[in-house]
């Protein structure tokens, strides 16, 4: 027999999100809203366009249309920012295999990835400081 008499039963629950929400394949993935997510910024930025966009006009609050631009300006810029560094990155990495040195060509490799993630960080916050965006 394949089947053993007691089989064991191995439930998976990795998959709970939070108490109520599990993920299902064919219902894609359960997003959690109580985090602060990049895609939840660039959504919230995109969906509530109008309304400081309706602010364009007024004297009083057309500060706040102005900030609303500079933000999703930031956005893009941000986008552009990373791709030169990932960009940059690339052309960095490319030579390391080319070394005879593999424990050289290990920490290289590891800076560089280090060097990345910082710069990937800080891409955010220059892009905002560029724009003014607050």
């Amino acid at each position: 027999s394949i089947v053993p008499s007691e089989p064991v039963i191995h439930i998976d629950d990795s998959d709970v999100i939070k108490p109520e929400g599990y993920h299902f394949e064919s219902l894609g993935i359960v997003r959690d809203g109580s985090r602060s997510t990049p895609e939840k910024s660039v959504f919230c930025k995109g969906s509530v366009a109008p309304i400081p966009m309706a602010t364009m006009a007024n004297r009083e609050w057309g500060q706040m249309g102005q900030n609303y631009l500079r933000t999703l300006f930031s956005l893009g810029f941000q986008a552009f920012l990373i791709m030169v560094c990932v960009a940059i990155y690339a052309v960095l990495v490319q030579n390391i295999g080319t070394s005879s040195d593999v424990s050289g060509a290990i920490w290289t490799c590891m800076g560089y990835t280090v060097l990345l993630c910082f710069c990937l960080f800080k891409t955010s916050s220059l892009s905002r400081s560029v724009f003014n965006a607050h």
